[in-house]
């Protein structure tokens, strides 16, 4: 009897170390990469491969008396 109970109690743990690793595993790798896209935004430094890293023009709605074209 006590072997049947050892060797269910093997499947679980074995099973929930599957769920663990294989299911939860794509979810915290996509994490990890996001982390990593935060922290050189931050930083300031320009990702040329990133289409949303957008400069920001400070002189935006700013009419240059000197330009014709505006």
């Amino acid at each position: 009897m006590k072997k049947i109970i050892s060797i269910i109690v093997v499947i679980l743990v074995v099973a929930v170390l599957v769920y663990l690793f294989i299911i939860k595993s794509p979810t915290t790798e996509t994490t990890q990469v996001q982390t990593i896209d935060t922290t050189t935004s931050i930083s300031g430094a320009v990702d040329k491969s990133n289409p949303f890293d957008v400069k920001v023009d400070p002189y935006q709605g700013y009419k240059n008396p000197f330009n014709q074209n505006n």
